[in-house]
C-alpha cells in the first residue's frame, strides 16, 4: 500500500511539475512577435514595459521637466534617462511643465507630456530615455522583432515543372501595414523601417520604432480575431455552401483557383493557414520609441 502511495505521489508531483512548466511557457508562445535583443535587455525590457502599464495621477504647475521625470521615476521604479538629444528639440532639463492628470497609465502620460515637446521615448540600455524622434528612428536605436505570420499569408504554387512546391506570398499582408500603419515610415518610401518576409520560418522581420511595433501587434491581432470570427459566421450565412471557402480548416492549406499569373509563374494557392491562431494578444514591443 505504502508502495502504491508513493507511486501516485511521484505521479501527481510530475503532474504538478508539468503544468507549472506550462503555464511558464504560455507567455512565451502566446506573443504576437519575438525580440531579437540578447535575453538580458529583453528582461529589463519586459519590467519597464510591464511599468508602464500602472496607473499615475499629478497635479503640477511650472515644475521642471527634470524633476517631474525624478518624481515619475521614483513612483515607477523605473530608470528614466534625458539624453542630451532633446536639447536638439529645444528642450532643457529645467524646461517648465504644468500636469493635470489622474489615474492614467505612465504610457498615456508620458505620450501625452512628451508629444507636447515634440518628445518621445525608447527603451535601450535597460532603461526609459527621452530623446527626439528623430534619434528614435536613427539605425542604431531602432528594434528589430520578427513576427510569426503564417496563418495571415496568401500561398502560390510553384509549376510542376519548378517543382510545385507551395510558397508564401508576403506581399499582399506587407502592403497591407504599410499603406495604413505610418505609411511615411517605410524605406520603399524613403522612411527609416525596414520589413521583410523570411520565407523559410513565415516570419515577418521589422525593424522600427516602439509604437510602430505596437500597432503591428495590434493590427495582426485583430485579423487573426476577424478570421475566427468569420470562420464562425460563415457556417450561419443562407448562402450555398459552393460560395464557402474550400479546404480542411484543421490546418490543411484551402486551395482555390484564382488565375494564372503570380510571382512564380503558377497557380495560385490562396488563403492562410486556417484554424491557426497564430498566437494571442501582445500587450507592448520590447524596445523602441513611442
Amino acid at each position: 500500500m505504502a508502495y502504491a502511495w508513493s507511486v501516485v505521489g511521484r505521479a501527481l508531483v510530475g503532474f504538478l511539475l508539468v503544468c507549472f512548466g506550462a503555464a511558464l511557457l504560455a507567455p512565451i508562445f502566446g506573443e504576437t512577435s519575438l525580440s531579437a535583443w540578447p535575453d538580458r535587455e529583453v528582461e529589463a525590457a519586459e519590467r519597464i514595459e510591464l511599468a508602464l502599464k500602472q496607473p499615475v495621477s499629478f497635479r503640477v504647475v511650472d515644475m521642471p521637466l527634470m524633476e517631474l521625470m525624478s518624481r515619475l521615476s521614483d513612483k515607477t521604479g523605473i530608470t528614466i534617462v534625458l539624453t542630451k538629444k532633446i536639447e536638439d528639440a529645444g528642450v532643457q532639463p529645467d524646461q517648465p511643465v504644468s500636469v493635470d492628470m489622474s489615474n492614467v497609465s505612465v504610457e498615456s502620460f508620458l505620450k501625452l507630456v512628451l508629444g507636447n515637446l515634440n518628445l518621445t521615448t525608447m527603451v535601450k540600455d535597460e532603461v526609459l530615455k527621452i530623446t527626439t524622434i528623430e534619434d528614435c528612428q536613427s539605425p542604431e536605436n531602432m528594434t528589430v522583432r520578427v513576427y510569426p505570420v503564417a496563418d495571415l499569408l496568401d500561398y502560390y504554387r510553384q509549376p510542376a515543372g519548378e517543382g510545385g512546391g507551395v510558397y508564401a506570398d508576403f506581399d499582399p499582408l506587407i502592403d497591407m501595414l504599410t499603406s495604413t500603419l505610418e505609411p511615411d515610415c517605410w524605406q520603399d518610401v524613403g522612411g527609416p523601417s525596414g520589413i521583410t518576409g523570411h520565407e523559410n520560418s513565415k516570419t515577418l522581420v521589422v525593424s522600427t520604432r516602439r509604437d510602430i511595433h505596437q500597432q503591428i501587434a495590434g493590427t495582426l491581432t485583430t485579423l487573426r480575431r476577424a478570421k475566427r470570427l468569420q470562420a464562425v459566421s460563415l457556417q450561419s450565412l443562407p448562402i450555398s455552401t459552393s460560395a464557402l471557402p474550400t479546404g480542411n480548416f484543421a490546418g490543411q492549406l484551402p486551395v482555390r483557383s484564382r488565375g494564372n499569373s503570380n510571382g512564380f509563374g503558377g497557380a495560385p494557392v490562396v488563403g492562410g493557414l486556417s484554424g491557426a491562431s497564430g498566437g494571442g494578444g501582445f500587450t507592448g514591443s520590447v524596445g523602441g520609441c513611442f
